[in-house]
């Protein structure tokens, strides 16, 4: 949020350091356009919002709590932020969609609550701009919520998709698989779009894409590969992930160029 300038830092931990982002607003527009030159769309994602969508030191914070969520005033501040960010991105060539929130915590109190309030203010700037939120790590609510959001009863409306990340880094669960075992369950993954993808008429329709994908495995799983070649098994988790994802959502984000 602080990347919109100093009247969107005023009473937060960055108030302090607002002039260092005078100009930082006219550089996302910068690159935006530099993007749209060679042929690349932008989704604008408000990465670090307000107090945090969730305890990690990406969220914008080092308190290391998710204070957004049930703050009045952090609410407020990220809703007034993405506003802004919906009608200036009217008149930015190659946006191609507007995040609401990165990495929400799980089961964040009020969160669909506030994503309402925020789609419908949206809609009465830009109602053909995409919106994207996180799954808050509950990827079958989410599709549920856009269900009902994808539907012809709610008329001329901002079409809604799912972010979410997918991961075998972070659970015990995980840590105790080997990486062949790992390889063989990205198949599986995105099942729970089965029969909520489709019909805006029948049941409305759903779609999620992929906003963070890595090959890394963590030491305790690449430990159990029985003496098998690390590369190639780094090269057959990218390819069966890449393979997936193209089937089944609607795009996907690898996790990073360059780490």
């Amino acid at each position: 949020y602080f990347t919109l300038g100093p009247a969107y830092c005023q009473h937060t931990p960055f108030a302090a350091a607002s002039p260092v982002y005078v100009n930082a607003w006219s550089a996302v527009r910068s690159l935006v356009s530099r993007a749209r030159a060679r042929g690349i769309g932008t989704l604008l994602d408000l990465h670090a919002l307000p107090g945090g969508a969730n305890g990690g030191d990406h969220s914008g914070t080092n308190s290391g709590k998710a204070q957004l969520w049930g703050n009045g005033q952090n609410l407020d501040l990220a809703t007034r932020c993405l506003l802004f960010i919906a009608q200036e991105a009217r008149s930015m060539d190659g946006v191609v969609g507007l995040q609401l929130c990165n990495e929400a915590e799980y089961d964040a109190i009020g969160m669909y609550a506030w994503y309402d309030s925020v789609i419908g203010q949206i809609a009465k700037i830009d109602n053909t701009l995409p919106l994207y939120i996180s799954d808050a790590w509950n990827l079958g609510q989410a599709f549920s919520y856009t269900n009902g959001k994808n539907s012809l009863k709610h008329g001329a409306a901002n079409p809604v998709v799912i972010d979410t990340h997918l991961y075998w880094a972070f659970t015990d669960a995980d840590k105790a698989k080997t990486p062949q075992q790992i390889i063989s369950e990205v198949s599986t993954k995105l099942s729970e779009l089965d029969g909520k993808d489709g019909s805006v008429i029948d049941h409305g329709a759903a779609q999620v894409v992929v906003g963070e994908y890595s090959c890394v495995l963590t030491e305790d799983s690449w430990t159990k590969a029985n003496g098998a070649d690390k590369t190639q098994l780094v090269v057959g988790f990218g390819q069966a992930q890449s393979q997936r994802y193209q089937q089944r959502a609607g795009g996907s984000y690898f996790w990073t160029y360059k780490m």
